[in-house]
């Protein structure tokens, strides 16, 4: 009996973990260029253009971010996506470097709705920070991203 129980609870964390990292997968716009937008407001890091992840069409912009399930895209580089896991009800996706495999780090996604998200970075070596710090990506609650729309 004790078998099915860890069995059973080990597939329900197995397929929680499947489904945080596909609510994930797509296009995120941070969430006041992405509603300037939406209201007409004009600005010139708004750039729409179309983004393919997998078989779906999204409208992002120039400094979107794009996962999928083996990379997570910022503006000025591509990060390989080592694991994703469930802590404390936020995913973690723990990343390599675009430049070393020795060079890690690991952020931690909180959702406020399906749509809409904010990134934490939990730990990193020195030369991901400094990755990190050269892209456009930005940490905290008053940083949010907005799910891209799709074509």
């Amino acid at each position: 009996m004790k078998r099915y129980i860890f069995i059973f609870v080990s597939l329900i964390l197995i397929l929680s973990s499947c489904s945080s990292q596909e609510n994930l997968i797509g296009v995120w716009i941070n969430k006041e260029l992405y509603d300037n937008w939406k209201s007409g407001i004009k600005d010139e890091l708004v750039v729409p253009m179309e983004i393919t992840v997998g078989n779906t069409i999204f409208i992002g912009f120039s400094h979107s971010i794009t996962i999928d399930s083996g990379r997570f895209q910022v503006p000025g580089g591509v990060w390989k996506i080592d694991s994703v896991s469930i802590h404390n009800n936020a995913t973690v996706i723990s990343l390599i470097s675009k430049s070393s495999n020795l060079d890690r780090g690991k952020v931690e996604v909180n959702f406020i709705t399906n749509d809409i998200v904010y990134f934490s970075l939990v730990e990193a070596t020195r030369g991901f920070k400094e990755e990190v710090d050269q892209s456009f990506l930005l940490f905290g609650e008053d940083n949010l991203y907005n799910r891209a729309d799709r074509k």
